[in-house]
């Protein structure tokens, strides 16, 4: 289900085309099962009855489940590393100055445990964006996090998303939630992200990059009482800087520096927008050259137009 190859890291779509047949909904609650020890141990119990009627499964096939001993459920008690470790290939950075923090393994792993997760699994969605926004909220509820981790995690999250918006153009379905684009309406194409964070952000995510290629060298080294940790790390500035995601001819996808202006533009229009609205848009980000900004991004091909 997962590997640790970057935009590969899960089979998920941003929508199904049609509802699951009844033993993809079964294969998916397996899944949950096998990551997530409490949630098979609820399918044990009581609970198991009301959960099963939930999922409009036959009832047959909860007690051909229950039949199996329960400690076969977490007799791999490495696969949630192993999931882990796909996931953290493309939010790498923003979950080292999150664990910087917390300093706890089992709060890495309890993603397997949420909500989130449980979500992303049975609905089909992507892991990686599941755990990119699980991070977030994580962050967000901790305390002395380092101040890059959240602007770190909008450039990770930028990447992800765009890598799989490429991939599902690619395989021939629709790459964004939203309906296919009405005559005036425009947004950013599928595979392109743009994002404003503070400055020095990029600097961050790299300085912690190669830290953790440091540590990849000899692992063992910390355990090391003088061992260099993320003390250190470039901090966020009081301006902006802005990014670009787009396509590379190689399938994935790259971080290219653009003036703040457009990234702000460009983050309003992740969404389609009609010409209508530019007045306003114009007015809220204080940018009177709106229509000639789309218009420039609209024919580099950045954009596109309904």
């Amino acid at each position: 289900m997962l590997s640790d190859r970057p935009g590969r890291l899960d089979h998920g779509q941003f929508r199904e085309l049609a509802p699951p047949h009844w033993t993809s909904v079964l294969q998916r609650v397996t899944v949950r099962m096998l990551f997530d020890p409490l949630f098979a141990r609820r399918i044990y119990g009581p609970e198991g009855e009301t959960l099963w009627s939930e999922l409009e499964l036959p009832r047959s096939y909860l007690e051909q489940i229950r039949r199996h001993d329960f400690r076969v459920w977490n007799a791999d008690r490495l696969r949630r590393m192993r999931a882990m470790k796909g996931l953290l290939a493309e939010f790498k950075a923003s979950s080292a100055l999150w664990l910087a923090a917390t300093r706890s393994q089992e709060a890495l792993l309890s993603f397997f445990s949420s909500e989130t997760f449980h979500r992303a699994v049975q609905s089909r969605g992507y892991l990686a964006l599941a755990y990119g926004s699980w991070l977030e909220l994580k962050i967000q509820s901790t305390a002395h996090v380092a101040a890059g981790a959240l602007p770190t995690l909008r450039l990770e999250s930028a990447l992800a998303l765009a890598r799989r918006e490429l991939r599902e153009v690619r395989s021939g379905r629709p790459a964004r939630h939203t309906k296919h684009l009405e005559p005036g309406e425009v947004r950013l194409r599928p595979g392109y992200r743009a994002v404003s964070v503070p400055s020095g952000t990029l600097s961050c995510l790299q300085a912690v990059e190669a830290w953790l290629f440091e540590q990849s060298l000899l692992p063992v080294m910390a355990l090391c009482r003088d061992a260099r940790g993320l003390e250190g790390m470039p901090l966020p500035g009081s301006t902006l800087e802005g990014f670009l995601v787009e396509p590379t001819p190689s399938l994935d996808v790259q971080l290219s520096g653009i003036p703040v202006a457009y990234a702000r533009l460009g983050e309003v229009f992740h969404e389609a927008r009609t010409r209508s609205e530019f007045p306003s848009i114009a007015a809220a980000l204080n940018l009177p050259e709106v229509e000639e900004m789309v218009d420039s991004l609209l024919g580099a091909r950045v954009m596109e137009a309904g």
